[in-house]
């Protein structure tokens, strides 16, 4: 195929560059394309110097003429919604681009950090349905590539438009797919949604220089970075370090050495003999622990203040209870030997860093066996603060290398048989993000694929399979779901000082801006939905005037958009931040509120309950200062938030609730 060709998803060629290479378009002008109906769109390429470029697009004809560095734009009305057409931009005598499968209808702009990036394959066992469905032509999503610069960019990367069909959403962003799902179905007009969002990245990211003080430490910051020696150097000395400690940590890990991934630890029924297996808290300390069995209570290194092992008031109720701390579980304690901890829990306390195994047998009979090698088999452990490989029988089945996604791996079909099976989980802990944690209320299962595609899901999170009883029912019809929370045994493999900090420099002030913004310029979207805030939330007051700031700032550079009502342009729906950190239904919910507020004025440790106050302060300027500036909606979904995830997965509630309040702006 020549290179003035390429594939597209979809069945259409596009034509990208003509043979001479002088005609060329910006990369969001592509086959499959959705323009904004009804007001003037803005199309820009390069071409021969001052040679006149046409286009050509639903029976009409337009011109412009290039610069003499070969730039060139020209705007047209592409009138009423509707589609598919087809769009030709000729220059000089043989130049000639082709763009296919283009649409009119309502363009939008969805930015923000990892909530608004979020992606479906991380959603698919959330939403399967929506990978069964035929294809949706009507809805299409463009996804800028991540790129960080403190120089402004005019082009981008790369990119594709891609239409709603099920092997294109696996990419695509959740709550933009849902966004333009739902926007399509309120106007029954095509829907675009171009996606610029970087996961972590604070709102300073996305604004120019002059939104800033001069004397600020946003401008500080920004002087340095415009050295791009010193990025460059910083970036690689961050790099080697990291690379260095990771190196260190996996030679010094006896776990390694030894093969513990393989090792059979059963658990010692004289250790646990008469103890409690998931020890409770009230507001003071442990409540059913006795104090002979105390020394020997399977550790899940909670406390009543939620942030590391040995707190002041456990060490207190230890002492009522007739034990000492010595006999609490410290984490690096007796390294030598393996002990019970219970998943989910807690380890250690912020800043300890190290390697940890957690070994776990389980006995399957012959019928679970053969379920789980011929539906294909999972294993779920919840969520895993920092980085994790999980093994079965000693062969690796899967790992996250950091702390927030899901650890959901797929087990291959022969790993597991009938009797005793080794699960082994080798947890890696930085040190820069609180203790070792196993996170509660997330589903720690082995189950047959079959659970999924039936009521049975349920089971995940209800955890009923755990009896003998239970399970020889399900296998008996054809599942297999065994609860795996509970008493595992622990090892340290080794331990180390906390991990240099990564420097995350595309989220410094005007890197996404410049980088990812800025050449979007041109398009005209009706408007834009920001979702975003996360990680500004402990600052509600400079988030106030900062968001302010940065909604001029885009109206003032998005002048192709249509017009609103009060003569404003680009509407904006804010995303209002949901849940997170506290049960909202649990029947202690006041005393959770109090704990919150404790945590943040004392707790050194990183908690997601010390979060819930600042966001609940956040949306109420969020709320404030919707009401104060033109043309914007709050789009609230608090009920699709997980208390114990900073990522809910209910991105349809979210995308859904976001084009609600959009198509209040559309007439």
């Amino acid at each position: 195929m020549p290179e003035s060709m390429r594939w597209t998803f979809g069945g259409a060629f596009h034509i990208i560059k003509s043979m001479e290479n002088n005609l060329s378009l910006h990369k969001l002008y592509q086959s499959g394309m959705v323009l904004q109906r009804n007001c003037s769109n803005c199309i820009s390429g390069k071409a021969g110097s001052a040679e006149v470029v046409k286009v050509a697009f639903r029976g009409m004809e337009y011109s412009a003429k290039a610069d003499e560095n070969g730039d060139w734009e020209l705007c047209f009305n592409p009138g009423n919604a509707g589609g598919p057409d087809t769009l030709v931009v000729t220059a000089g005598r043989n130049e000639k681009i082709t763009l296919t499968d283009v649409y009119t209808g309502e363009l939008w702009l969805c930015s923000g950090q990892s909530n608004m990036q979020l992606q479906m394959n991380r959603l698919r066992f959330s939403f399967p349905e929506e990978f069964k469905l035929e294809e949706n032509p009507q809805v299409r999503v463009f996804t800028v590539p991540v790129r960080g610069s403190f120089v402004q960019q005019d082009n981008l990367d790369g990119g594709q438009w891609l239409s709603a069909r099920p092997e294109n959403l696996w990419d695509m962003s959740g709550s933009s797919y849902f966004f333009a799902k739902k926007l399509h179905a309120l106007t029954g007009v095509p829907v675009g949604v171009v996606n610029a969002s970087q996961g972590g990245s604070p709102i300073s990211a996305w604004m120019s220089e002059e939104c800033f003080p001069a004397d600020s430490e946003y401008r500080k910051m920004l002087e340095k970075c415009k050295d791009s020696s010193f990025v460059e150097k910083s970036k690689a000395e961050i790099a080697e370090k990291i690379r260095q400690w990771y190196e260190d940590v996996d030679a010094k890990d006896k776990g390694t050495i030894e093969n513990w991934a393989s090792l059979s630890v059963p658990a010692d029924s004289t250790i646990l003999a008469g103890c409690a297996t998931s020890p409770l808290y009230d507001g003071n300390g442990r409540t059913d622990v006795t104090p002979e069995c105390a020394a020997n209570t399977p550790c899940d290194g909670n406390d009543a203040t939620g942030v590391g092992v040995v707190a002041a008031n456990e060490t207190e109720a230890a002492a009522d209870a007739g034990f000492s701390p010595s006999n609490m579980c410290d984490i690096f304690s007796d390294s030598s030997e393996w002990k019970p901890f219970n998943i989910p829990g807690k380890l250690g306390k912020s800043g300890d860093a190290g390697v940890f195994w957690f070994n776990k047998d389980i006995e399957l009979t012959e019928e679970e066996a053969a379920i789980l090698n011929r539906e294909k088999a999972w294993l779920w452990l919840g969520r895993i603060t920092d980085a994790d490989v999980a093994f079965v029988n000693g062969q690796k089945v899967g790992g996250v290398p950091y702390m927030y996604p899901p650890r959901r791996y797929e087990i291959p079909a022969g790993v597991l048989h009938a009797g005793k099976n080794t699960l082994s989980v080798r947890v890696t802990l930085c040190g820069t993000s609180g203790p070792l944690l196993f996170e509660e209320e997330k589903p720690y299962m082995l189950f047959s694929a079959n659970v999924l595609t039936e009521s049975w899901k349920k089971a995940l999170y209800s955890a009923v399979c755990v009896s003998p009883a239970e399970r020889k029912a399900t296998s008996a019809e054809g599942y297999v779901c065994i609860d795996l929370s509970g008493v595992w045994m622990y090892r340290v493999g080794c331990t180390a000082k906390r991990r240099p900090d990564e420097i995350f420099y595309e989220w410094g002030p005007t890197a996404l801006y410049n980088g990812m913004l800025a050449p979007l310029f041109k398009m005209s979207f009706r408007g834009t939905v920001w979702y975003q805030g996360e990680s500004n939330a402990g600052n509600p007051e400079e988030y106030k005037w900062l968001l302010k700031n940065m909604i001029e700032l885009w109206r003032s550079k998005f002048t192709n958009s249509p017009a609103l009502k009060d003569g404003n342009r680009l509407a904006f729906v804010v995303a209002e931040l949901p849940l997170c950190g506290i049960r909202a239904a649990a029947p202690d919910y006041e005393a959770d509120v109090e704990r919150c507020r404790k945590w943040l004025e004392t707790a050194d440790d990183y908690v997601f309950s010390g979060r819930e106050d600042c966001w609940s302060a956040f949306r109420r300027m969020q709320t404030e200062l919707t009401r104060k500036i033109p043309d914007i909606a709050l789009a609230s979904f608090y009920g699709a938030g997980e208390w114990n995830d900073l990522h809910p997965e209910d991105k349809k509630t979210a995308g859904y609730k976001m084009a609600e309040a959009a198509f209040k702006f559309i007439e």
